[in-house]
């Protein structure tokens, strides 16, 4: 009955065209979500970004810089399209969006996840002074959607950003890797503190050169993790 009159006085809006979505019931727009470029040919192997040559496995920056993670993957390219959703998701506290982008990377990724043997999905974490701006973290509530759907625990508490950095959009690819050295820590408050995590899905909104997942992937295999694995909703093409 809640949920009755939530829809009514809240209609769901459209992640990519941000009008009411039709038909009701649906996450977006049949049409929208349809416009959306998916990332399914010419990716990187190591990052999942798209690359410029049909021939190379690798893109330019994973060949030239050894990666902490074990392997990345994003569902859409990020263009103009989907720049605007999710700022709209991140800076215009669009909550709901997360239920699409964590429905569709699951439809999309579910078998590739389910074959990774993960032991937990960990969000990538947002400084407090960031959050408390924000309200929330855009990664965290993709994780939480994806944890239930791949019946894999969520933990939001053992990697923690004390060092509030520079926006990375700002930075170069050299400058974003300096930018984040110490930024992410365990947590020695979690519960998870010290325990053995086998495999971790990292969870980010977008991937653009790697540095923020290599910076997390690192911190977490001096912990023990052995395998990271990272999604994001989407990535940033080769330049």
């Amino acid at each position: 009955m809640f949920k009755f009159f939530q829809d009514i006085l809240y209609p769901r809006r459209c992640p990519v065209c941000d009008d009411i979505v039709v038909p009701k019931g649906e996450l977006s727009c049949p049409s929208c979500k349809n416009s959306l470029t998916l990332l399914n040919k010419a990716v990187c192997f190591k990052c999942g970004r798209k690359i410029n040559s049909l021939h190379s496995e690798f893109c330019s920056s994973c060949s030239q810089y050894p990666r902490s993670f074990d392997k990345a993957y994003s569902l859409w390219e990020y263009d103009s399209i989907m720049k605007t959703s999710i700022s709209n998701f991140k800076y215009k506290g669009r909550r709901e969006f997360a239920d699409f982008y964590a429905s569709e990377m699951f439809r999309h990724f579910e078998k590739t996840l389910l074959s990774l043997d993960i032991s937990a999905v960990v969000p990538v974490p947002l400084h407090k002074d960031r959050f408390r701006t924000r309200g929330f973290n855009q990664a965290e509530l993709i994780a939480e959607i994806l944890s239930k759907k791949l019946d894999i625990p969520v933990i939001t508490d053992y990697l923690i950003r004390p060092k509030n950095t520079t926006a990375q959009k700002k930075l170069d690819f050299n400058h974003r890797r300096n930018n984040l050295s110490g930024a992410f820590s365990i947590n020695k408050s979690s519960p998870y503190y010290d325990c053995y995590i086998k495999n971790i899905l990292l969870i980010d909104d977008i991937y653009t050169t790697g540095s923020t997942a290599d910076a997390c992937a690192d911190t977490l295999k001096k912990a023990g993790t052995d395998k990271v694995y990272v999604l994001c909703i989407a990535s940033v093409a080769e330049g």
